[in-house]
């Protein structure tokens, strides 16, 4: 009995990293390389702020969610599938560390912060690279996009508009048409794609 239960909660644990692989590999797929925009001595570097800002929609997107906590003297970073309930986590103890005119809390802090953005890049593979015109270019059409992109409703299930949809695409509406309209889950465009078949 117990070696069956022992089973069955490893078949459970599998099937749940399965689902958080599964996420952050969707994840990576629609994520953009970012820009390295802020100046340090010698280097550029895409900042905290940066990142969360450009990951944030995507995490959402695909059912992931971080969390950033201390513990003593490391940073703990946990990625979660929110779905599942798993998560991975990686530990950082914090180098003490004294730099040119900045306290001991200052120090703190731009640790903390440096691997808060060091665990969050590795973890979901994000990849920050130099600025140049045409990464520029698809920064700025991809901000216009996202606004645009955000007056969208969602497209649910059981709703009278989610019925037009499917009476439209037996129709012959294009799953590109229905995206310039209503934002779509994976699993809603799924579904309508499975319609054109």
């Amino acid at each position: 009995m117990a070696e069956r239960n022992r089973q069955r909660w490893q078949t459970q644990k599998n099937k749940a990293m399965k689902q958080i692989i599964a996420a952050i590999a969707a994840f990576q797929q629609e994520c953009p390389i970012i820009v390295k925009d802020t100046q340090a001595y010698g280097y550029m570097y895409a900042d905290l702020a940066t990142i969360i800002d450009e990951i944030k929609p995507l995490l959402a997107k695909h059912g992931l969610a971080y969390v950033h906590r201390l513990n003593g003297n490391n940073v703990i970073t946990e990625v979660y599938h929110v779905e599942s309930g798993e998560k991975i986590t990686s530990i950082q103890p914090i180098e003490k560390e004294q730099l040119k005119g900045m306290n001991s809390y200052q120090v703190m802090g731009s640790a903390i912060t440096y691997i808060r953005r060091y665990h969050l890049s590795s973890m979901l593979g994000i990849v920050t690279d130099k600025d140049d015109n045409d990464a520029q270019g698809q920064k700025e059409n991809k901000a216009s996009d996202n606004k645009a992109a955000d007056n969208k409703p969602w497209l649910n299930k059981g709703t009278e508009e989610y019925k037009n949809v499917v009476a439209a695409m037996k129709n012959g509406y294009t799953i590109e048409q229905v995206k310039s309209k209503y934002k779509l889950s994976k699993e809603i465009e799924t579904e309508l794609l499975t319609l054109k078949k």
